[in-house]
């Protein structure tokens, strides 16, 4: 085998490494998270990560994360907070989101659900696959 195939090959091993480190990191986080809004911090973190988009988790996994959280434990400011920082920097966002989530969000705070909703850049290159049915076919 050649020095070059080796590296290659220990250079894949080192990003399926990597990806395998921040689903498992993600998913045990998730887990905290059902009891406390102190988890979003740990998000946060992993958001800071360099080498973060590796594939299977992307930044747009974390944050709609974090958005459910503050939905769930009825801090509704954040979560506006949170969509609306989506909206900004995250192609095709509402692929993360559930609409009627969103909808009821933003009809609780007075605010058209139609802004977010209707996003203008539907074909971004992004396609993500949601971190929730990763996480369902592990179950």
């Amino acid at each position: 085998m050649s020095k070059t195939h080796e590296s290659s090959q220990s250079n894949k091993s080192k990003i399926l490494s990597a990806k395998m480190t921040y689903l498992e990191q993600f998913l045990n986080i998730r887990q905290i998270s059902v009891t406390s809004p102190q988890a979003i911090v740990q998000f946060e973190g992993i958001l800071g990560s360099p080498n973060l988009d590796l594939g299977i988790l992307k930044p747009g996994n974390i944050y709609s994360t974090i958005f459910q959280l503050y939905v769930d434990h009825q801090l509704h400011s954040e979560a506006f907070q949170t969509l609306n920082g989506m909206k900004e920097t995250i192609p095709n966002f509402m692929n993360y989101l559930d609409s009627d989530t969103v909808s009821k969000l933003c009809l609780s705070l007075n605010v058209s659900p139609a802004l977010y909703l209707k996003q203008d850049n539907q074909d971004g290159d992004e396609n993500p696959e949601d971190i929730r049915e990763v996480i369902s076919r592990g179950k």
